[in-house]
This record gives structure tokens, sequence and C-alpha cells, in this order.
């Protein structure tokens, strides 16, 4: 079963869709960076944000919709 799940994965992973994909990443990294810029001085999260950055960045390449998850 892992191997199914292994060989979908790795689809993702292609270096053409990767250089597809990088806008999408440069996008969000600029969004979290403003986000932090306006939470500064304060303790945050970081391991959340990355986590939440990283399932908006999956959500539009795989779907095609902006899932503003830095919003909650």
């Amino acid at each position: 079963r892992w191997k199914t799940h292994r060989r979908a994965a790795a689809r993702l992973f292609q270096p053409r869709l990767l250089r597809r994909s990088a806008h999408v990443f440069a996008k969000h990294a600029h969004h979290l960076n403003e986000h932090l810029a306006a939470h500064a001085g304060r303790a945050v999260d970081v391991q959340a944000l990355f986590a939440r950055l990283t399932l908006r960045s999956f959500v539009e390449i795989a779907f095609g919709v902006d899932a503003d998850t830095l919003a909650g």
C-alpha cells in the first residue's frame, strides 16, 4: 500500500512541476513575511505558520484555489 502512496506523491516532486509551481511558493512566502512583519515583537508559532504555508501552497497547486490559511 505504501508503494501506491509513494508513487502518487513522487509525481508532486517532478522538476517540471516544481518549476511551474515556484511562483506559488514565492507568493505565499511573501504573504508569510508580511504576516510575520505585522506581528513583529510578539511571539508566534512558526511551526504552525509553516504548516499553514505548506497547506496553502499545496491546495493552490493541486486545486487552483487559494485557501487563505494565514487569515485564521
